[in-house]
C-alpha cells in the first residue's frame, strides 16, 4: 500500500504534537498516598485501572490527581504556526484528523485550542473513552468509518506502534533514536513537523 491511500490520520497527543512536561514525579507521590501503596513509573495507566476495576469513584479521584497536573502545563504552551500549517495542508489534502491520547478529554481540548488546531480535528478520543491504546484506535476508526489500511497512525512511543500495526494500521513514530527495540514503524519522524516532507510525497 502507498502513501497515497491514506484518508485518515490518527494522533497520539503528548510527546507527539507537543510536550507537556507533565511532572510525573508529583503525579506518582500523590497516587501514592491515593492508594497507599509504590506507584510504577511505567504502566501508570495499566496501574490505575487495576487498583480502581471496581470503583469508579476511586479512578475519578486518580484521573483528577492527574488532570490538576496536566492543567499546570496548558500556561506554557504557545500557538506554532509551523504545526498549524502542517494541518492546513493535511486538510487541503483532505485527509481526516483525529486523536488517542491518555490525556483527559478537557486537558485534550485545552491544549489543541491554545495550538490553535483544534478545529481540524473529526474526533477526539480520550483516557475517559479507554485506557487501552489499541481500543481507542478501533473506537476511531469505527466511530468515523475508515479500515486500518487506510489509515496511518503517529505516536512517539514503540508500543503504540505496535499496537497500531497489530490492527493493520501504516505507522509513524516520532523519534531521534536511531536504533527501535519493538518493531520497524512504516515511516520515521525526527519531529511532528517533519510529517510535511513526508505529505510532499501524496499526490492525490
Amino acid at each position: 500500500m502507498s502513501v497515497n491511500s491514506i484518508k485518515l490520520i490518527i494522533f497520539d497527543l503528548d510527546g507527539t504534537l507537543i510536550d507537556l512536561h507533565i511532572n510525573w514525579d508529583s503525579v506518582k507521590n500523590k497516587l501514592k498516598e491515593l492508594f497507599n501503596r509504590n506507584v510504577p513509573s511505567e504502566s501508570l495507566f495499566s496501574f490505575i485501572e487495576y487498583m480502581t476495576i471496581n470503583n469508579t469513584n476511586l479512578r475519578k479521584e486518580a484521573f483528577k490527581i492527574i488532570e490538576s497536573e496536566e492543567l499546570k502545563c496548558i500556561e506554557d504552551i504557545i500557538f506554532d504556526l509551523e504545526l498549524y500549517k502542517l494541518f492546513e495542508k493535511l486538510k487541503e489534502r483532505n485527509k481526516t484528523i483525529a486523536l488517542v491520547t491518555l490525556q483527559s478529554k478537557t486537558v485534550a481540548l485545552m491544549v489543541l485550542n491554545k495550538l490553535k488546531i483544534l478545529n481540524f480535528f473529526s474526533i477526539i478520543i480520550s483516557r475517559e473513552d479507554s485506557l487501552d491504546r489499541k481500543i481507542q484506535i478501533k473506537q476511531v476508526l469505527l466511530k468515523l468509518g475508515f479500515k486500518p489500511n487506510e489509515t496511518l497512525f503517529i505516536s512517539d512511543l514503540e508500543k503504540d506502534i505496535v499496537l497500531a500495526k497489530e490492527i493493520g494500521c501504516k505507522t509513524a513514530i516520532v523519534t531521534k533514536s536511531k536504533k527501535l527495540k519493538l518493531i520497524k514503524p512504516d515511516y520515521k519522524l525526527q519531529n511532528i513537523k517533519a510529517l510535511s516532507k513526508l505529505l510532499s510525497f501524496i499526490n492525490d
